[in-house]
């Protein structure tokens, strides 16, 4: 059986323990060979992009609902319907029958009976694709980014949000509240990685994006590695232009102490650092695992949280990139849509406040606050800003909220900041 496909299956059958609620994961391809890698990483991220849409294709053929079933069933299925219905390179013989395989070996011999019955129904199904032509709503059409995927018959809801939701794997609750089919569309794209840099990669690693300093990588991943590695304590980093925004809001200030208090892995640390080199740097997260990679970061000081009382009353920038729904990004954070719900949002604003309050007495008097989200809710971003300014008696100076958008060059995540003086 394909290593590949056994390695992308083993990962997502971990994570449907959990359904809806995704546990982040990758594949370890560390055993693979490239191109096996290359694959394990397509099947992942295909079926965790397509969730929603692969679980009700192939509940159309299932006596039970597949969330019913265990998750290496569940993860062998989606794994060969991802194949068979948007891996078009891949032949669907060869997806059914590796996905049987897979499903006597790992499972028990009864398993791959299920296996080879569901997927050749599914098969039967998917009758062509039109990379030319344009997505437009239908019972028996899926968007194929590039193009549209053709089925036999009308499978999908007929209620209008019932059938985007399915056909573009949101919750329905997402599709409802955005009203916006573009965004929608947007989250099934091919997120590309984004360098900001001093100077400009060779263009065999790198195209220019249109906003200027930043670049579509274009190499492999240890290219990249290779060339931030070169820079040292230069300014390259992997981040994208929205994601810079809020700490660029900051160009024109002079800091000399800043405070990074949800630093995470320290992307905007690293960006306060260059920006600020005459200020000293502060970041710390409570998740163990990010805060070591904090101490990592060039030009940075890595505190911990409890320790963080030391700097009461001295931050002259206090930076709150926090917690979120991550719905500016979710063509990056494929999981995160699975876990949004109107108890979610609540819960994030929430933690969002906690944080807030937490954080405010390192304020320097006069101090400045930068709040910042990858998330595009208002409950989140504006309604929030509004009230931390409100309760540290400050003034929003400047704000801006981002809807993700554009392609190749054009490129940008969504998100929101709000700089409070």
């Amino acid at each position: 059986m394909s290593p590949a496909r056994r390695q992308a299956v083993k990962t997502l059958a971990r994570q449907f323990r959990s359904a809806p609620n995704l546990a982040v994961m990758s594949v370890d391809t560390s055993a693979l060979d490239p191109r096996d890698a290359r694959l394990a990483v397509a099947i992942h991220r295909t079926v965790l992009q397509r969730w929603l849409t692969l679980e009700y294709l192939l509940d159309q053929h299932m006596r039970k609902p597949l969330r019913k079933a265990e998750p290496m069933m569940q993860a062998i299925l989606l794994a060969g319907a991802a194949q068979i219905v948007f891996m078009r390179k891949i032949p669907a013989h060869a997806a059914i029958d590796e996905s049987v395989g897979l499903a006597k070996q790992i499972i028990r011999a009864g398993a791959g009976k299920l296996a080879n019955a569901v997927l050749r129904k599914l098969a039967e199904d998917v009758v062509g694709y039109e990379d030319d032509a344009a997505y437009v709503s239908g019972r028996d059409v899926l968007p194929g980014v590039p193009g549209v995927i053709r089925l036999a018959r009308p499978l999908l809801p007929e209620a209008p949000d019932e059938l985007l939701a399915v056909a573009t794997s949101h919750p329905v609750e997402l599709v409802r509240r955005w009203k916006n089919p573009e965004l929608l569309m947007h989250s099934l794209q091919h997120a590309p990685t984004i360098v900001r840099s001093d100077d400009t990669p060779p263009e065999t690693l790198a195209t220019p994006h249109q906003r200027a300093g930043f670049y579509i990588w274009r190499s492999t991943h240890t290219d990249l590695v290779e060339y931030l590695e070169a820079a040292g304590r230069g300014g390259r980093w992997v981040q994208d232009p929205t994601s810079a925004a809020p700490v660029a809001a900051t160009a024109d200030m002079t800091p000399k102490l800043i405070i990074d208090f949800c630093a995470g892995r320290g992307t905007k640390s690293r960006q306060l650092a260059h920006l600020h080199p005459q200020a000293k740097i502060i970041a710390t997260d409570p998740d163990p695992e990010r805060f070591e990679s904090l101490k990592q970061v060039p030009g940075i000081e890595a505190v911990s949280i409890e320790q963080m009382a030391q700097y009461t009353g001295s931050a002259d920038l206090l930076l709150l990139d926090v917690p979120c729904s991550n719905t500016g990004v979710l063509a990056r954070r494929l999981e995160a849509r699975y876990r949004f719900h109107p108890g979610s949002l609540a819960s994030l604003t929430q933690l969002q406040r906690e944080i807030a309050e937490q954080a405010a007495p390192l304020l320097a008097p006069g101090g400045a606050v930068l709040y910042a989200t990858c998330s595009i809710e208002p409950e989140e971003n504006q309604q929030q800003a509004e009230a931390l300014a409100d309760r540290l008696n400050r003034s929003i100076t400047r704000s801006e909220q981002t809807l993700p958008g554009g392609a190749e060059a054009d490129y940008h995540d969504g998100g929101f900041f709000a700089l409070m003086v």
